[in-house]
């Protein structure tokens, strides 16, 4: 009898064991479960129009802090021993390694190169507010440092003014014999400047211009320069909104995302709708000048894992994925470390070296320069 009642004892312990493990082990697969789908939705933003679904648009913003988890969750799994999780991580980091190379590239001693062919930089300029005490606006100094070849520019009007004075800003470019203005937009190039075509499409100040240029040895090169559409938040909304990001609350969620895709979200559809439109005539002129290199470059207001990024890279190179190292953040903000201007380029020639210095005091943006060398 008392055999009987030890053994229903134990059944009862084994049971009570058995079903403790269980509940242990779906208590932790349910949050691993839901980081994995987030994840997963967070991938499909480059794949999917915001004029779709707006919600991998927006994860994406949030892409750097979901990327420290998944690396953050595949170490503790690894300490831990738990194989299987670890197995799921090292899967899902393989299978989404290109963007993430994209986004964090890592590339050791590809700095500038003094032996380069070709020197090209973007650079928001920010309305030219950067000043010395006595008013010198820095960005001229700062791009006469770089010496590049060719210098495309946003945002280069001079506050107040609403677009571009020409010859102000040839003033300030004074070491490029050919300038080019296109509203808040400049371009600056040492070699003659045979061609040019404004890409429509409808923005209030933003936009894009091709321009053709002959480099020496008679060599074309295609440059769209581009400026996409802002989120254009001012300094109360940029308040409201990294305070959401110092305070998350899982039951403001709900309303806290509504806020955000009523104000974001018409500037994410407009700048998808400018990308296709860039991706299209981008064809046609390739067709059209039968340029040695392309370059797409400028300020998109995006970061390598939206759908804008993608849209214009259009299967080009990526040149700071290609030789720069880390997050490389190209606006000036603590709660917003974004890569947003970009540099993608196909054709005869490869980047060699690449670089994104931070210059806060010039403007809310820094230059990205990259070099080129003649394949």
């Amino acid at each position: 009898m008392r055999q009987q009642r030890h053994s229903h004892n134990s059944k009862s312990r084994v049971k009570g064991l058995n079903f403790l493990r269980v509940t242990t082990q779906v208590i932790e697969m349910i949050p691993n479960l839901v980081f994995l789908l987030i994840y997963l939705v967070a991938m499909l933003a480059p794949c999917i129009a915001p004029t779709k679904t707006q919600i991998p648009a927006f994860l994406n913003l949030a892409f750097g802090g979901i990327l420290l988890v998944l690396i953050a969750l595949w170490l503790f799994y690894l300490l831990r021993r738990k194989w299987i999780y670890f197995g799921v991580y090292t899967a899902v980091i393989l299978l989404s390694w290109s963007y993430i190379s994209s986004y964090f590239p890592v590339n050791f001693g590809r700095g500038l190169d003094d032996n380069h062919d070709l020197r090209v930089m973007t650079y928001n300029v920010r309305s030219f507010l950067g000043r010395t005490k006595d008013g010198k606006p820095l960005v001229p100094d700062l791009i006469r440092e770089y010496d590049a070849d060719i210098v495309a520019l946003q945002e280069a009007s001079f506050y107040p003014d609403l677009i571009s004075a020409s010859q102000k800003i040839k003033k300030l470019l004074v070491n490029y014999p050919y300038v080019h203005v296109y509203r808040s937009q400049a371009f600056a190039s040492k070699y003659p400047i045979k061609e040019k075509e404004e890409i429509e499409y409808k923005s209030y100040g933003n936009g894009s211009y091709a321009y053709l240029v002959e480099v020496p040895e008679g060599r074309l090169v295609l440059v769209v320069n581009n400026h996409m559409e802002s989120y254009s938040l001012n300094e109360k909304e940029r308040e409201e909104y990294k305070e959401y990001l110092r305070d998350l609350r899982l039951k403001d969620l709900p309303k806290q995302f509504m806020a955000v895709k009523k104000r974001l979200g018409p500037s994410l559809n407009q700048r998808a709708f400018a990308a296709q439109r860039v991706n299209d005539e981008l064809s046609a002129l390739q067709e059209k000048y039968k340029p040695d290199l392309t370059i797409v470059l400028g300020d998109l207001n995006d970061t390598p894992m939206s759908y804008t990024y993608k849209q214009l890279r259009s299967g080009m190179r990526d040149a700071y994925a290609e030789t720069g190292l880390g997050l490389g953040v190209s606006y000036n903000d603590r709660w917003m470390p974004f890569r947003i201007d970009h540099l993608f380029y196909e054709g005869k020639a490869k980047s060699v070296g690449s670089a994104l210095p931070k210059y806060k005091d010039h403007s809310d943006h820094n230059p990205l320069i990259v070099d080129f060398n003649w394949k």
